[in-house]
């Protein structure tokens, strides 16, 4: 079994850890030299601001405080996706990184039951450990197929959300999101 462990709104999220005030506000990261925004919250997404927005577009929703544009800071997220790898290192029979916030691990020898309390699991020590929330999914492939599900599990800090699915009789999978 393959696992995907995808940080949710990852650079954001970085920054939220070590600035409170960030939570539950609209949140933009901006690219290098601060041009464009480069990653969102999703406060931000629901005010239909879109990826790749030029900064200078937005910045009288920043001057009437209505948004929050952040400089990114690419050794705070390179450090925050090393300590999401080790606690993924320690729970999982393998880790190879995908990018700086998505990582494949081995979750092998699981019943579907203890598949999902893993994944739930993996999803509460990372959240503790580094105080980034993740989507944690497991399929039996290890690459893509179009025959994997194709609906998003989306939730918000008020619904967390957690689900199963099956997609024919033999392709179990799950992902956990936000969960508290």
């Amino acid at each position: 079994m393959i696992g995907l462990v995808d940080c949710n709104n990852f650079y954001v999220s970085c920054e939220s850890v070590f600035n409170h005030k960030l939570n539950g506000r609209p949140v933009g990261i901006m690219s290098n030299n601060d041009g464009c925004i480069i990653a969102r919250s999703e406060e931000l997404k629901a005010l239909g601001i879109e990826m790749g927005t030029p900064a200078h577009q937005v910045r009288h929703l920043v001057e009437r405080g209505e948004i929050v544009l952040h400089s990114s800071n690419y050794e705070l997220y390179g450090d925050m996706s090393q300590r999401v790898q080790g606690i993924l290192e320690q729970e999982t029979a393998g880790v190879e990184p995908y990018s700086i916030d998505e990582m494949f691990v081995r979750m092998d020898g699981f019943e579907p039951e203890a598949l999902l309390e893993h994944a739930k699991s993996l999803h509460r020590k990372i959240r503790r450990g580094t105080g980034i929330p993740v989507c944690v999914s497991a399929l039996p492939l290890p690459t893509p197929s179009p025959s994997w599900p194709t609906a998003s599990l989306r939730s918000t800090p008020a619904t967390p959300a957690c689900a199963s699915f099956t997609q024919g009789a033999t392709k179990p999978g799950i992902c956990c999101s936000k969960l508290r």
